[in-house]
């Protein structure tokens, strides 16, 4: 029985430099082949480079009659969004080009600061009307809402969002750049490098 114990005890403290040693290995292969950030898959590596998933970004383009227009990447496809910035993976880009281009995209626009302040005393009852009427002057002054449709601003509805009044851009295809941040040592500086992309079917880009 003795005996048996030892090897047992010999056995675990292998088998803990035997797991860190594949788990450093699958990490290291997925960092060279498939784009992972090394502060992800065990984090082997991490302090070495500047290149965690918060040092990536996206760059999203939706395909219109109108040409190519370049969006921020939405609240609705956040989780996504990182998973493919940690590691661009096909099926991640493949899937978040398409949630993209599926999506219903309007043009941007945005309440004025007092049309949104009327707004909030008249829904805050009958003791705030008098106040909601000096506003009122204000807003006529000026436009209760701003629109940036010669800007090409586009957002794209949310899932509880209801129909927009405003008529959707017609997107027919979409494209995800992914870029990283890495330490240029010979100029002492950052630079980005593209990384991954994807473009939606029939995108031609």
């Amino acid at each position: 029985m003795p005996s048996t114990g030892r090897s047992r005890d010999t056995l675990l403290l292998l088998a803990v430099p035997a797991l860190l040693s594949v788990v450093a290995a699958a990490q290291l292969y997925l960092v060279e082949h498939r784009s992972l950030s090394r502060w992800k898959g065990g984090g082997f590596g991490m302090f070495s480079t500047v290149d965690s998933p918060s040092a990536r970004f996206l760059r999203v383009y939706l395909k219109s009659d109108a040409g190519e227009v370049p969006v921020l990447v939405p609240s609705e496809v956040r989780e996504l969004s990182h998973k493919v910035r940690v590691m661009p993976s096909k099926r991640r880009l493949e899937e978040l080009t398409e949630t993209l281009r599926n999506g219903t995209w309007v043009h941007l626009s945005v309440v004025s600061a007092s049309q949104h302040y009327h707004d909030l005393l008249r829904a805050a009852g009958d003791e705030y009307q008098d106040s909601a009427d000096d506003i009122q002057v204000q807003i006529q002054a000026g436009p209760a809402r701003i629109d940036f449709e010669e800007m090409k601003l586009v957002r794209m509805l949310g899932k509880d969002e209801g129909p927009s009044d405003d008529e959707p851009l017609v997107v027919t295809g979409a494209r995800v750049e992914v870029w990283r941040y890495f330490f240029d040592r010979e100029a002492l500086v950052l630079r980005a490098r593209k990384i991954a992309q994807h473009a939606s079917p029939g995108d031609g880009n």
